[in-house]
């Protein structure tokens, strides 16, 4: 009876050391939590500051990174767009450019209003900066992108070496008939070297549209224009004379040639009329030049604000 009741005191007492033990952990652990709890509240208190410049410095570099890569985007597309051979490809890329550069819009305006509530002056000044120079990249890019989709140096060109060639060829080919309609000795070589005046003298308007497509300078092309009515005015003499020396054969003929040739002059004014219009050259002139320096110096305010704003970084993870 006493060793059993001796047990069951040893059992009450390892039962009262094994309570004691566990609340003494649970202490501890509790104090440990708050301990914690304290620390982490005071980290959080000490860093609420270089935890916003951190979170601003991240974001606002990503989207300044995101600007300068859509930047140079929207110039290439802008290239491509005037280079496309077809009005299609123009549009495409001239579209696909402006959306780019509404992306670099949308991403400009938001780092504008985050820079404006952290109010970090450098980057205020370099913003600043950089919203003149882009303003003036979009005033640029619409005059540049609209004369991109007209192609008209193209359509000329594809004009000239098409309906150009057709009817001054079937002009040619008249006057090569009406050459060989035997007549006496004096009107033969009469007609003979009308005919040849007027063929040359075309043939000069010809050749001169392809000058008048390359020219970029108006008064070039006034002087070109000049050339070519001057030749026009010889081949209608050359057809007032030879209506007084052919018969009733050379007649058909010289009606035919002068059927092409009006729908070659009818043909010559619109190469012109596009060819003054000037769209391919004048939108390549004013991408390497104007709109180039001004893609320049935007650039290397965005490059100046990412360098800024690593520095920042860098500051605030210290």
């Amino acid at each position: 009876m006493e060793e059993k009741t001796q047990n069951n005191m040893n059992t009450d007492g390892k039962d009262s050391g094994m309570r004691i033990r566990i609340a003494l952990a649970l202490a501890a652990s509790l104090i440990l939590l708050v301990l914690l709890a304290l620390y982490f509240s005071k980290l959080l208190e000490r860093n609420v500051q270089s935890g916003s410049v951190l979170g601003y410095t991240m974001k606002s570099g990503d989207m300044t990174s995101r600007m300068r890569i859509n930047l140079l985007k929207a110039v290439e597309l802008e290239k491509s767009a005037f280079m496309a051979i077809t009005d299609e490809e123009s549009k495409a890329f001239a579209d696909q450019s402006l959306m780019t550069a509404d992306t670099v819009e949308r991403d400009y305006q938001e780092l504008k209003s985050l820079i404006d509530k952290e109010r970090m002056e450098e980057e205020v000044k370099l913003l600043k900066e950089f919203g003149d120079c882009w303003k003036n990249f979009r005033e640029i890019d619409r005059e540049l992108l609209q004369l991109s989709v007209e192609n008209t140096n193209i359509k000329a060109t594809n004009l000239s070496y098409t309906g150009g060639a057709e009817t001054i060829g079937r002009f040619e080919r008249a006057f090569a008939q009406l050459t060989e309609i035997r007549l006496t000795a004096a009107k033969e070589a009469r007609i003979t070297k009308l005919a040849y005046q007027a063929v040359t003298a075309a043939l000069m308007i010809y050749n001169l549209q392809a000058p008048h497509i390359n020219e970029a300078l108006d008064t070039k092309m006034d002087e070109i224009e000049s050339v070519m009515k001057a030749n026009e005015k010889r081949v209608r003499n050359s057809f007032n004379d030879l209506s007084r020396l052919v018969d009733d054969r050379g007649r058909t003929f010289l009606d035919a040639a002068s059927l092409a040739f009006e729908e070659f002059m009818k043909v010559n004014s619109e190469v012109v009329r596009l060819s003054r219009i000037n769209s391919n050259i004048k939108s390549l002139q004013l991408s390497l030049g104007r709109k180039r320096k001004v893609a320049v110096q935007c650039e290397e305010i965005l490059d100046s604000m990412q360098e800024i704003i690593r520095a920042r970084t860098f500051k605030a993870t210290k």
